[in-house]
């Protein structure tokens, strides 16, 4: 059907002609950035990301929290003192999380940190706790 009609019309020269999308990503492993933290207690001011070379910002495109706590707990990132994530107030939940854990992915975001700046992690709770960040650096 030349000339279709509809969102994927306007698409043209980027689908085939079964209209299947044609996408390419190419990431390098220099791109592809990631830190964690663990304790059983739990952080204050805690550096997740250090600082990145001068030039430099920090992009955080996803975070995940798993934490092992029936009650209330919440957690908040910063960058230099400034708060950039949070917080994020996770309720009670009930005796079943002590056994299976509680796991909370931020999904795909992105969240630029002033340049130069570092990420910092504070939690409410002593009890186990992880967090994984994925992160790129961007030039500034």
């Amino acid at each position: 059907m030349a000339g279709g009609i509809g969102p994927i019309a306007m698409l043209q020269g980027k689908v085939n002609a079964q209209n299947q999308l044609l996408v390419s990503s190419v990431v390098s492993a220099a791109d592809a950035l990631s830190a964690s933290i663990d304790s059983t207690t739990k952080f204050t001011d805690a550096v997740l990301i250090p600082p990145p070379p001068p030039g430099y910002r920090i992009v955080v495109t996803n975070v995940i929290a798993s934490v092992l706590v029936a009650g209330p707990f919440s957690v908040h990132l910063d960058a230099g003192g400034t708060r950039v994530l949070g917080p994020v107030w996770l309720p009670y939940s009930g005796a079943a999380a002590l056994t299976s854990g509680r796991v909370f992915p931020s999904g795909p975001i992105v969240r630029p940190l002033p340049a130069g700046q570092g990420l910092t992690i504070t939690t409410s709770v002593d009890a186990p706790q992880s967090f994984f960040v994925t992160y790129r650096l961007d030039a500034v």
